[in-house]
């Protein structure tokens, strides 16, 4: 009844009379029974889920063993670094189970977002003094030679090189890193294949 009076405040969509034709709309749940639609049922969910998964947002979480305030201070200086949000184990809207963390982890960060670039990443200072990332780098591709060598001595300030920047098959220069904060990192510039403009 409602669909109908709706159509009814419908103009004429053509020069001469015509007719609106008015439909139920029907989901496949609607078809429980009838032959063969458990299986257009069960294709139906899997293609949902996969089209939710698809929407996921990955983001790289970092945990710093109480360096956290310090690192994200270091970015800032010499990545450009954003932070967007910072909470403090001290400010947590509910109370901290006895034990989970160290007696000096007030003050220290339980959850900050920043931005490296146009990614957005997270960051705490985890549950204990000896909680240190591992197995992975961060890559960071660089526009000019001179912002990939000024950024590669400054996260190599107090790490560890492991391998110095150097032309190679993929990139005019590239190197890796560990920082003072036990992060590693890949710097490069683009190679040719990425640069903006190239038709060839």
């Amino acid at each position: 009844d409602e669909a109908l009076d709706w159509v009814k405040k419908c103009p004429n969509p053509m020069e001469e009379d015509s007719d609106i034709e008015v439909r139920p709309f029907f989901e496949l749940e609607d078809f429980a029974g009838i032959e063969g639609s458990e299986t257009a049922l069960e294709e139906e969910r899997a293609l949902r889920e996969t089209i939710s998964l698809r929407q996921t947002t990955v983001n790289t979480y970092l945990f710093f063993g109480g360096d956290g305030e310090e690192a994200l201070e270091y970015y800032k200086k010499h990545l450009g670094t954003r932070v967007q949000m910072l909470l403090r184990f001290k400010d947590s809207p509910e109370p901290i189970p006895p034990g989970m963390i160290p007696d000096n982890f007030g003050d220290k960060i339980m959850h900050a977002e920043f931005n490296v670039g146009d990614a957005r990443m997270f960051a705490s200072d985890g549950c204990a003094e000896d909680e240190k990332p591992g197995g992975f780098s961060i890559a960071l591709t660089l526009p000019q030679e001179d912002d990939a060598r000024r950024v590669f001595a400054a996260l190599a300030d107090g790490g560890n090189v492991v391998m110095p920047l150097e032309p190679t098959f993929w990139s005019p220069l590239f190197g890796q890193v560990t920082d003072r904060f036990g992060i590693g990192w890949m710097i490069m510039l683009p190679g040719d294949e990425d640069m903006p403009g190239d038709s060839s």
